[in-house]
């Protein structure tokens, strides 16, 4: 989810949606040139599991996560 107010994500936490709130879907080839373009920009990936089974990803400048796995491209199905 995405607020038109504010610009920022949110809603994987429980948050109820607004009336003003968009919600975006990404594909994989989006997820994947926001992989390639983050990397490029000097992030680092890293693939996470919260609560032991639900798959995340974590972006940081930083070359370790602790927790984490360093990935350098998406290749999950998501469409």
């Amino acid at each position: 989810m995405v607020s038109k107010r504010s610009g920022k994500a949110y809603g994987f936490g429980g948050y109820e949606a607004l009336d003003s709130d968009v919600n975006i879907r990404f594909n994989g080839e989006e997820m994947k040139a926001a992989f390639k373009a983050l990397r490029n920009a000097g992030y680092h990936m890293f693939r996470i599991y919260e609560y032991g089974s639900w798959k995340g990803y974590i972006c940081d400048k930083k070359p370790f996560y602790d927790g984490g796995t360093e990935v350098t491209t998406f290749n999950d199905f998501i469409d």
